[in-house]
């Protein structure tokens, strides 16, 4: 556990910096850390820095919520993600098929 504190501290830091996580993984398996527990760590970082981004696109507790919603799928869709990939995220949080699909419909015309 204490060498995969250090990784993450390590593989954090670069990453701020505006390191790869490619970039990130190579340089620490190339110091001599086990593959396993790099990307193990990695992953973990991923998975923090996707929820963090989907805390944002929580359901509303009223209608003010789907501008949110809308920013999200802008930003997702600038990013390059797919439809589905995005409409799988906010599902998973608890939106409804219904609010993406107008969401999304508004948005792209499609």
């Amino acid at each position: 556990m204490k060498n995969k504190t250090r990784i993450e501290e390590y593989a954090k830091n670069s990453l701020k910096k505006g390191h790869s996580s490619r970039e990130v993984r190579q340089s620490l398996i190339s110091a001599g850390w086990e593959e396993k527990d790099v990307n193990e760590v990695l992953i973990l970082i991923s998975v923090s820095k996707a929820k963090e981004k989907l805390s944002y696109i929580q359901p509303p507790a009223n209608t003010a919520g789907s501008a949110k919603l809308e920013a999200y799928i802008i930003d997702m869709l600038s990013r390059g993600v797919s439809s589905q990939k995005i409409r799988d995220r906010v599902l998973s949080v608890g939106w409804k098929e219904q609010d993406f699909m107008e969401s999304y419909h508004k948005i792209t015309g499609k």
